[in-house]
């Protein structure tokens, strides 16, 4: 599947959840509000029957028959009669009784919202009288059916809750958290298998780039084999010992070339399989790095010169082999990073609790954005082409300094870069020194 497909997939999948998650979210709420709702018109009707009968019991005496009027079609009571008897005896309503009722009936429901009472006129919607004359409405408010107070339909009462969204939020935050939480699963599940897709393809083009790259590289030093081989078998150079010396020197040099890399391949997938085992020691540094001064420039189509600052005791706790081939990899790396003219500074510095050892040559340099990458498999291999518009006609595998990498690694210590474009590159490998020295 093609990145830009695969994009497009997933940010309208992501639209998708977010669409039906903000719909389900409106419509839970909705429902919730409208049992909001239903729930405050009962509490209102029961709370007027409350201060009907306190207004009652303050002004007949017990024993007294009262008409209360008629039951509705819905089964709930209609007290217009019995109001407007009682405003005529002078005995009207309490709107501040009725809020007080009304409040602890929703209370009594998990309903903590403030209220507001109003008598109105139903005719015209006139405010005749309310517990809060400042309220001017507010969203999301639930206002009751008005209960008539006068038989000629000109006074009632109308209960406002006012925006009761924490109420209604109190009733659906698990469900909305549970719903969040599963959208986010969801999210991250699908950013995951995008990000496995983005590795997988990039994970091939790094193995077709390499492949591409392994062929190319290891076919110069194969006919470069078969061709002295070729030669030698030939007796083209029987009389001309010097010569056929320079051959037999060839045909080593690039065999050793392919073991190297070779072994490079299986040290690494060793260390990433946790079964390279290190034999370390203290190891003389400065003869190994003698013998590097001494193979790199006949190996060389350059003018290859080296500077070494390494005492002759400078000693590195590590393994040999290993430790060989990553100051042949750093130097095979400023060797091929650089122009016609090398210049390779070696230099050793330790304390008490670490020994290091730090390469800088003169060449093209690394950007400050491609340092911390230079060190990932197949990089080297993966922007050949790019890095190959320097001049410096660098081809490889990309495992010199991922090898580097894990070697530090297995041996408990590090490697660092400092580089500028154009100003070369210095790497550092700090080794810790073992306590019992």
């Amino acid at each position: 599947m093609k990145i830009q497909r695969v994009k497009i997939v997933t940010f309208s999948s992501l639209f998708i959840l977010l669409c039906l998650q903000v719909v389900w979210s409106v419509y839970t709420y909705k429902e919730q509000h409208a049992k909001l709702e239903k729930v405050s018109y009962t509490t209102f009707l029961s709370a007027i029957f409350k201060e009907v009968i306190e207004r009652i019991d303050a002004i007949f005496p017990a024993g007294v028959e009262v008409e209360a009027g008629a039951v509705r079609d819905d089964g709930t009571g209609d007290y217009v009669y019995f109001q407007d008897t009682l405003i005529k005896r002078n005995v009207p309503i309490s709107l501040t009784r009725l809020d007080s009722f009304y409040r602890a009936g929703l209370s009594a429901e998990d309903i903590h919202a403030r209220t507001v009472i109003n008598r109105i006129n139903p005719r015209t919607g006139e405010v005749l009288e309310s517990t809060d004359s400042t309220f001017r409405g507010s969203w999301g408010s639930i206002t009751t059916y008005p209960q008539y107070l006068r038989r000629d339909s000109t006074e009632a009462v109308v209960a406002v809750v006012v925006s009761p969204v924490q109420d209604v939020l109190r009733r659906v935050w698990l469900l909305y958290l549970s719903s969040i939480v599963l959208i986010g699963f969801a999210a991250w599940g699908l950013y995951y298998q995008v990000k496995i897709i983005f590795d997988q393809n990039r994970l091939s083009e790094l193995r077709e780039t390499f492949s591409r790259t392994m062929v190319h590289d290891m076919k110069t030093p194969i006919s470069s084999i078969i061709t002295g081989i070729r030669m030698l078998r030939g007796g083209q150079f029987d009389s001309l010992p010097e010569k056929k010396q320079e051959v037999f020197d060839l045909v080593e040099r690039e065999n050793q070339h392919l073991l190297s890399l070779v072994n490079k391949v299986l040290t690494i997938a060793k260390m990433e399989s946790g079964k390279l085992v290190l034999n370390r020691k203290q190891i003389a540094l400065k003869p190994m790095v003698d013998e590097l001064m001494e193979k790199y420039p006949l190996r060389s189509k350059k003018t290859v010169t080296f500077s070494v600052d390494v005492p002759d005791d400078a000693v590195v706790y590590a393994d040999p082999s290993h430790l060989t081939e990553c100051l042949s990899n750093l130097v095979e790396n400023a060797e091929k990073y650089s122009g016609q003219t090398v210049h390779i500074a070696i230099a050793y510095a330790h304390d008490e609790a670490q020994a290091s050892i730090r390469v800088s040559d003169n060449g093209v340099g690394i950007p400050q954005s491609e340092q911390a990458r230079i060190f990932e498999k197949f990089e080297r291999a993966s922007r050949a082409n790019k890095r190959s518009t320097t001049g410096t006609g660098a081809t490889g595998f990309g495992l010199g300094l991922n090898y580097v990498q894990l070697m530090m690694k297995e041996h408990g210590g590090s490697v660092t870069v400092s580089s500028e474009p154009g100003r070369g590159s210095t790497f550092t490998l700090t080794f810790p020194v073992p306590s019992e020295t």
